[in-house]
């Protein structure tokens, strides 16, 4: 299995899981682990980016979070977002912030759905070196990904994986 990108990158981080996987909603385990993130100008900082507060998250840098934009969540008028996004752990705050890749700032009304991925063994981090990557592509060596065909592998670029130096 190939991760295409646009561009070599030395070292890619993602939190990666398989479709359908478990560990979701909420119950006598606590709060829900996905839902809805929108930016607002109390949760946006400088940067642009915008931090997410979630029990499971909040000072847990080795947390596996996954992503995605949401163009009008409950019918609402939607906020487009032209931009790659990714989630990075910001270690002073201890807590989990989601940014365009490309430093723009993240438009305020914009929605994310977010899954926090525990304890499921479909569930990893996957960090792409020289070792795994050849021209554009990181192949994927995780009895998660490999065993199954059809399994559909859904991922976020992660910046410090476990709160380890940006990449």
């Amino acid at each position: 299995m190939h991760l295409r990108h646009a561009f070599v990158m030395l070292a890619l981080a993602a939190s990666v899981a398989l479709a359908g996987c478990g560990g979701g909603g909420s119950g006598s385990s606590g709060p829900a682990r996905f839902g809805i993130h929108i930016v607002t100008s109390a949760n946006r900082d400088a940067s642009g980016a915008s931090t997410l507060q979630h029990p499971a998250l909040d000072g847990n840098s080795s947390a596996l979070l996954l992503i995605t934009q949401v163009w009008n969540y409950g019918n609402e008028t939607g906020v487009y977002n032209n931009h790659p996004v990714g989630v990075g752990y910001d270690i002073a705050a201890g807590r989990w912030k989601i940014y365009n890749r490309d430093g723009a700032t993240l438009p305020l009304q914009s929605r994310f759905a977010y899954r926090i991925v525990t304890g499921d063994s479909d569930s990893f981090a996957w960090i792409a070196s020289p070792a795994n990557i050849t021209t554009y592509a990181s192949t994927i060596s995780h009895p998660a990904a490999t065993t199954n065909a059809s399994h559909i592998l859904l991922f976020t670029h992660n910046w410090n994986p476990a709160g380890g130096p940006g990449v």
